[in-house]
């Protein structure tokens, strides 16, 4: 039964909770090979004026090879969501993504003073991020240009086809003050075939519903530390309860009633992940039933668990097979 609901979740095609952005895959150009190279050739694309009109909107492309995190670690704090394409001109659950970003820039606060309120210049300059409609109106069409743009000329031939990583960021500086709006095309690399390990080393974040870039520099610590073969970390709290991991929402499955029935920690404590969603969709469309509570590590040293996984854009659904403890506990 647990092989089964794996396999039911891994097949599943998000086509309905897709955005196109681009009509057609563009021919791709060689580029070279990136033989040791950190990371493969990446576009960035920046809205240079990002406080004008969406009819006004111009754009800056720069090529690198950096990776998501260090996109977004070039940028000042700010809202930031990882996506993923589905056949190469679509991008799944853009809407939500879209969502998440602003609502996040809704939850962060901008000031020099944590204890005093935003400065009203700040939330002039982001009214228009915060409201979910007018960021869409903005982030879309550059979605589209960086897209376009990428395939044309960036994407590096192999061979192979490709989906793409897709990463947006929308951020403030306070000094001088400026809006950031900046997205991240890279290739998409294709999640392990069989089960993995994981870490148990990190605390729950202070701020879970709000994908604030800030928790991409405190995890940094985090990824130091996590053991070479680990493929993520779980965050959890003395009492053994696991939440989620750094980039990734977990599931525990347990046997009641001899069907299988999904753990994972409330929505009031983690992220609805993109993906996550879509689990949620199999688990209800099959009568899977879920029980919105703290998966607990002391039910898994005790056998009460059928297994585990863990889930995210880049890994889809991924079966846990060791769980390694790195600190005291």
């Amino acid at each position: 039964m647990w092989s089964m609901f794996l396999a039911s979740v891994s097949a599943r095609k998000p086509a309905t909770a897709t955005t196109t952005l681009i009509g057609k895959t563009f021919t791709r150009r060689f580029m070279g090979s990136t033989t040791n190279l950190p990371h493969p050739k990446s576009l960035v694309v920046e809205q240079i004026n990002p406080l004008a009109p969406p009819a006004e909107a111009k754009y800056r492309f720069i090529v690198n090879h950096n990776d998501p995190n260090e996109f977004y670690l070039s940028y000042p704090r700010g809202a930031y969501t990882g996506a993923r394409t589905i056949s190469r001109t679509s991008v799944a659950e853009l809407k939500q993504h879209i969502f998440r970003t602003s609502n996040s820039l809704r939850l962060m606060s901008f000031s020099k003073d944590e204890e005093q309120p935003e400065p009203e210049s700040v939330v002039q300059d982001l009214s228009v991020f915060r409201d979910e409609k007018q960021f869409e109106d903005r982030i879309v069409p550059m979605l589209r240009a960086g897209l376009q743009k990428y395939y044309a000329e960036v994407e590096e031939e192999d061979g192979k086809i490709h989906e793409t990583k897709v990463s947006f960021l929308c951020g403030y500086n306070l000094d001088p003050p400026q809006v950031s709006l900046a997205a991240h095309f890279t290739p998409l690399k294709s999640p392990p075939s069989g089960r993995v390990a994981v870490d148990v080393q990190g605390s729950p974040r202070h701020h879970a519903a709000a994908k604030d870039s800030q928790w991409v520099r405190e995890r940094q610590t985090l990824e130091k530390k996590k053991s070479p073969n680990a493929n993520e970390v779980l965050l959890t709290d003395h009492d053994g309860h696991v939440y989620e991991g750094m980039a990734s929402n977990f599931f525990a499955v347990i046997n009641e009633n001899g069907s299988p029935t999904l753990v994972t920690a409330s929505l009031d404590c983690v992220l609805l992940g993109t993906i996550m969603k879509m689990v949620l969709r199999v688990c209800e469309e099959r009568s899977i039933p879920v029980k919105w509570m703290f998966p607990s590590l002391k039910d898994a040293s005790d056998g009460k668990w059928e297994g585990c996984f863990i889930s995210s854009t880049s890994r889809l659904v991924l079966p846990i097979e060791t769980i390694q403890f790195n600190d005291e506990r």
